[in-house]
C-alpha cells in the first residue's frame, strides 16, 4: 500500500466521515443518565462525521502553536525512542477497518516488539503531568482515555499484542524528558471499543439516512 503522508490533503480526504483513533475516545465515556446511549460528546462527534459525508467538507481545527511543537519534534521523539531501545519504527499510513466506518494512523509501528506506537511532545506541566499518572495502562485508562484509547486503536487496526506510549520533551534535562513505556493490548477492552464503534455506526448511518431522504 501506497504511503499517504499524515495531514496532507489526501491523508484528511482518507479519514472524511469516518471516526478516527486520535477522536475514538468520545464515543467510550459512559452516559449520566440512565436509558442514554451515548454521552452529549459523543453524539456531537457522531454529528461531526454526519456533516463531513453530508457535505464532503472536514471540521477543521486550527493549529495552535502547541499542535505545532508536537508536530515539529515528533520526528526527533521517534529519532531518540528508536535509538535509547534498539528499535526500528516504521511509519504508517492510514488503514480502514474492513467492515466499520473507522479507521487509523498511528505514529509508527515497531516491528522488534509487534506494537503501535503513539508520541506526544507537550508543554512541560502537561508532559510532567502525564508522565506521572501513567505508569500502568489502568492509569493511562483512567487518566488520560484519549491516550488510551488512541493507541488501543492503533494497536487493533494493525493486529500488534503491545503499544507504546512515548512523551518527549528536550526541555527538561533529565531521564523524564523522554519517557517510553509499553502496555498489553486489552481483548476486552477491544471488544468494547468495536462495541461502541459499531452503535455510533448505527446512529451515524440513521442520520445520514434521514438528512438525505426527507
Amino acid at each position: 500500500m501506497e504511503q499517504v503522508i499524515q495531514r496532507t490533503e489526501e491523508w484528511h480526504k482518507q479519514r472524511l466521515g469516518l471516526f478516527t483513533s486520535s477522536e475514538i475516545y468520545k464515543l467510550m465515556g459512559t452516559p449520566r443518565s440512565k436509558g442514554e446511549v451515548f454521552t452529549e460528546t459523543a453524539k456531537t462527534y457522531i454529528m461531526q462525521k454526519v456533516a463531513e459525508r453530508l457535505t464532503g467538507v472536514r471540521d477543521e481545527t486550527p493549529t495552535t502553536k502547541a499542535m505545532q511543537w508536537g508536530i515539529d519534534n515528533e520526528p526527533l521523539a521517534k529519532e531518540w525512542v528508536a535509538k535509547i531501545n534498539g528499535w526500528e519504527i516504521h511509519e504508517t499510513s492510514f488503514v480502514k477497518h474492513p467492515t466499520l466506518n473507522y479507521g487509523g494512523s498511528g505514529d509508527g509501528w515497531i516491528r522488534d516488539i509487534d506494537a503501535a506506537i503513539e508520541v506526544k511532545c507537550l508543554n512541560t506541566a502537561n508532559h510532567l503531568q502525564e508522565v506521572r499518572y501513567s505508569a500502568t495502562s489502568e492509569e493511562l485508562k483512567a487518566n488520560y482515555p484519549n491516550r488510551y484509547w488512541q493507541v488501543t486503536s492503533d494497536a487493533y487496526l494493525r493486529g500488534c499484542s503491545k503499544m507504546v506510549m512515548a512523551w518527549f520533551d528536550p526541555r527538561l534535562d533529565n531521564d523524564f524528558g523522554l519517557m517510553v513505556r509499553t502496555y498489553d493490548v486489552s481483548e476486552t477492552d477491544v471488544s468494547f471499543m468495536l462495541e461502541k464503534i459499531a452503535t455510533a455506526e448505527n446512529e451515524f448511518n440513521e442520520q445520514v439516512n434521514f438528512f438525505t431522504n426527507n
